[in-house]
């Protein structure tokens, strides 16, 4: 595998657009593309804060190490379903306790909407902190 195809394997795994990635090694977004179409190569320090940004070697980027890049894969497949697991868990959790409140309690229509608003919003922000750390 090429140096390009990589770089925009390893973006693509992270879930960046090309304007993330170049906002966080603080290049412009067409020396990204730039890279990822093979047309420039990524300075040293860039290959530097490329691979600690997706957690490979610069190794592995330049010389060809597939095992490395399949390491990555499979880890970020595995981050992504702990996460997803998480989840289900929190919203399993949720559920049995708005159903508890509704049978052990008589709730209004207003009060079950606003629970379950509630509980919607909780997971939102456990979900957008979870993507932002992905």
């Amino acid at each position: 595998m090429k140096l390009e195809e990589k770089l925009v394997l390893l973006r693509k795994q992270r879930g960046l657009t090309q304007l993330e990635l170049a906002e966080k090694i603080n290049v412009s977004r067409q020396a990204v593309s730039r890279w990822e179409s093979g047309e420039t190569t990524p300075s040293r320090e860039n290959l530097k804060a490329l691979s600690g940004l997706y957690c490979v070697t610069i190794d592995s980027m330049l010389n060809g190490d597939e095992q490395g890049v399949e390491r990555m894969e499979k880890q970020e497949k595995f981050v992504v379903l702990r996460k997803r697991n998480m989840l289900i868990v929190i919203l399993a959790i949720a559920a049995v306790l708005g159903t508890g409140k509704a049978f052990h309690m008589t709730m209004t229509v207003i009060t079950m909407c606003l629970w379950t608003a509630i509980m919607g919003l909780i997971v939102l922000l456990i979900w957008s902190i979870w993507k932002k750390e992905g």
